[in-house]
């Protein structure tokens, strides 16, 4: 959700933003993620008071801010997992045997003419 799909949203349902107090909004809003202003709907349309002609402003949402951002997250991952895309990345490392790490490590020993320690 945009900065305005909040705002549209807001006055659709809470009524409308004074002029100044809806440019106040749209600001505080735009550089959150759309996750972010998605949740912010949900703990609005839950916290805010229904009263029309009181849509909520800078100050509700900046107390509404801190479950929005757990919730954006959750958000976020339900988004991720539905296109398909690893939350977690896929470990690509090979299996490394014994014979490679002890190749390796005769390399380093005549690199830096160590002795090998016989057990």
């Amino acid at each position: 959700m945009t900065a305005d799909q909040f705002v549209a949203w807001s006055e659709a349902v809470f009524g409308p933003y004074t002029a100044g107090m809806k440019a106040e909004v749209t600001e505080w809003l735009r550089p959150r993620s759309p996750f972010m202003v998605a949740a912010l709907r949900q703990v609005a349309l839950r916290e805010h008071p229904s009263v029309y002609g009181k849509p909520p402003g800078v100050h509700e949402l900046e107390a509404f801010r801190i479950e929005a951002q757990d919730r954006g997250h959750a958000l976020e991952a339900i988004d991720a997992a539905s296109r398909g895309r690893p939350l977690i990345p896929d470990i690509t490392d090979p299996f490394v045997d014994a014979e490679f790490v002890n190749a390796k490590i005769d390399k380093l020993r005549e690199r830096f003419n160590l002795r090998r320690e016989v057990s």
